[in-house]
């Protein structure tokens, strides 16, 4: 008896724990969530000196980006790791100001409630926003 009943609920646990994984997942990230993380130019007035951006993680570089322009942007989508330590970094440069800076911690999971995070680049420095309508705040000065 005690077998035919391990028997039975065996499927009916799986059929559940996957109701539940398929419910709280992406199909890009089986085993945790996605995010997204932005960078854009910001400047004003337009300035005649492009942002470069080169941004990288322990597992990926994604290389040297250019955002000649206002508004134009840079930006990349990944699956947080399913022992919270992931981490991307950005080196952004505008003629002679450089900036080395934390783009992604798990740690911020709850900063970037939204799974997006936004990074600004103006004139006085980088500001973050969380893409919930608020306003950015200053982050890091040149």
């Amino acid at each position: 008896m005690a077998h035919l009943m391990k028997k039975n609920l065996l499927p009916l646990l799986i059929l559940l724990s996957t109701l539940s994984f398929e419910e709280t997942t992406s199909k890009k990230c089986p085993f945790s969530h996605e995010y997204e993380v932005h960078v854009i130019n910001y400047l004003i007035p337009t300035s005649k000196i492009p942002v470069t951006v080169h941004c990288e993680s322990g597992n990926d570089d994604l290389g040297n980006h250019t955002l000649p322009h206002l508004n134009s942007e840079f930006n990349w989508s990944f699956c947080e790791s399913i022992f919270h330590n992931t981490l991307f970094f950005c080196r952004i440069r505008w003629g002679s100001k450089y900036l080395m800076f934390d783009v992604y911690k798990s740690e911020w999971r709850d900063r970037c409630s939204t799974r997006v995070c936004f990074w600004g680049v103006q004139n006085d420095g980088i500001y973050f926003g969380d893409g919930l309508g608020n306003d950015m705040e200053k982050s890091y000065s040149w």
